[in-house]
């Protein structure tokens, strides 16, 4: 074998735990890295669980991106997973939600208020409208 095509064979890991010792992490963690922060790895069966491959070269490019490198040092830190991306898109639903909600909840305490108005002159129109009941007198 030439030295170059040598040199490319090692650049090839080709499963997760080749990927993971790689990386010097646990499967897992570099499963949700794939998943969650978008890790460079190859299916060539074009299928979501099956065989993988990844090039050393283009993990050594993921690793120097700034944002993958914090988000990489802060799930290696902890065990339970970094949060999940946020699009823009997404963003923007979460803001137009909560304007809505606002709206709703000003109308929603507008007709509280008219209930609770309505409820205290029932009361007081009730209170004295009603004759008072006579007491008897004590025999």
């Amino acid at each position: 074998m030439s030295g170059q095509a040598h040199e490319r064979v090692n650049e090839v890991l080709s499963s997760w735990k080749e990927i993971a010792s790689y990386l010097n992490r646990g499967v897992r963690t570099v499963q949700r890295w794939e998943s969650m922060l978008g890790m460079p790895v190859h299916r060539p069966a074009k299928k979501s669980r099956s065989a993988v491959l990844a090039f050393r070269s283009e993990l050594e490019q993921w690793l120097k991106n700034d944002t993958v490198a914090g988000e990489v040092n802060r799930s290696a830190t902890r065990d339970d997973p970094p949060p999940p991306r946020i699009t823009l898109s997404d963003l923007q639903r979460s803001v137009e939600r909560c304007e809505s909600l606002r709206s709703e909840m000003r109308i929603n305490l507008r007709e509280f208020n008219q209930a609770l108005q309505q409820y205290g002159d029932t009361v007081r129109s009730l209170r004295f409208s009603s004759p008072r009941p006579r007491r008897q007198a004590a025999v």
